[in-house]
């Protein structure tokens, strides 16, 4: 068993998968933000129960708490309540596992839902510190692309594992054995190369808040996607950054004192 707790915190179940290796050497407590339910509300988060148990790792109380859903209404709604004590729990969970690493997504304006994530658990560690856990790395994970080359290449990591063949393998053959994941795993296989995923990268936050930071470039893509989801009669509103994201986050923050 690993010495030092750590702590992992994804948006979405499935993105353990990004971490793989990582989640099999520090055996994390897991805590995923939605149950991956989607528009047509078929959730997925058991899958992930299985994924997380597998590599020795720990599902947290906090795991698959709203449906994809209920954050969709809370961003169109700007309901801040229920994650304004997500986040609260969240903080607990630091203060009471005091984890030396969290690592949670990576901001990279391709699902609100991801982004929103990283933002609540920034928050999060900014009350665990104030309650006297400082986290000594605030690490996260790139969900698009190459894992080395995150926002276009315009980051660099600041930790990697590169897995051996047969771990490598292990990885693989968890992937290939989500089904509700195989035409994203497939996707990406055959974009980036099966060699791709070989590399674990870790990319440390930047100073200061994330909402000044922007985003990797241009309008968010759920943006252009979210059009096409109301469009196809799944959605009734599209999300936009500076309508509902940013503001649901200054809520949520000004709610527990972080403003």
């Amino acid at each position: 068993m690993p010495n030092d707790p750590t702590l992992l915190v994804i948006g979405h179940p499935g993105h353990e998968l990004r971490s793989y290796e990582w989640m099999r050497k520090t055996r994390p407590t897991v805590l995923v933000l939605t149950d991956g339910g989607g528009a047509k509300n078929h959730p997925r988060i058991e899958r992930t129960r299985g994924v997380v148990t597998q590599a020795g790792a720990v599902a947290g109380q906090l795991f698959g708490t709203f449906t994809d859903r209920d954050l969709y209404r809370f961003l169109i709604d700007g309901t801040a309540k229920p994650l304004v004590e997500w986040t609260s729990g969240v903080a607990a969970t630091i203060a009471c596992l005091r984890p030396t690493t969290v690592v949670s997504d990576m901001i990279e304006g391709y699902n609100p839902s991801h982004d929103l994530c990283r933002y609540l658990v920034r928050a999060a560690i900014e009350m665990a510190a104030r309650s006297g856990w400082p986290v000594r790395e605030d690490l996260c994970i790139p969900l698009t692309g190459n894992p080395q080359e995150a926002w276009g290449g315009r980051l660099r990591w600041s930790q990697r594992i590169v897995l051996s063949d047969a771990q490598l393998a292990e990885k693989l053959l968890a992937a290939r054995g989500y089904p509700e994941l195989l035409g994203e795993v497939d996707a990406a296989l055959t974009s980036h190369g099966a060699e791709c995923f070989r590399n674990e990268c870790f990319y440390a936050s930047p100073p200061g808040s994330l909402l000044d930071d922007g985003l990797p470039g241009g309008p968010p893509l759920y943006e252009s996607h979210g059009a096409g989801q109301v469009q196809a009669g799944l959605y009734e509103e599209v999300i936009l950054y500076q309508q509902h994201v940013r503001p649901l986050v200054c809520s949520v923050r000004g709610a527990l004192g972080l403003l």
